[in-house]
């Protein structure tokens, strides 16, 4: 008899979908979806080869905060927002097309 973890064949193994920190001396944590960190690191990976070359990687965290005994920074999403250096090191943010 199969054992139930065994069968591959039906099930893909499921591991932690988060990252979680902890913030010390507080009752505060950070969690973050691991499909965020992977589309964070699409984004920087692309922005570091050419033409962009070393680009910067503007964008918005997703997610919320929830609240009982402890408070959680729950953060599920990323979407990049454009922007421009045309002025030096201040940023000027462009709508998204």
């Amino acid at each position: 008899m199969k054992n139930s973890t065994d069968d591959t064949d039906n099930k893909r193994f499921i591991g932690p979908t988060f990252s979680v920190w902890d913030v010390p001396d507080t009752e505060l944590s950070v969690h973050l979806h691991l499909s965020t960190v992977e589309w964070l690191d699409y984004e920087i990976t692309r922005s570091l080869t050419p033409p962009e070359g070393g680009a910067e990687v503007g964008g918005l965290l997703l997610g919320r905060i929830e609240s009982d005994s402890r408070r959680r920074i729950i953060i599920e999403g990323f979407t990049p927002v454009s922007c421009e250096h045309q002025f030096g090191s201040v940023r000027v943010h462009q709508p998204i097309a």
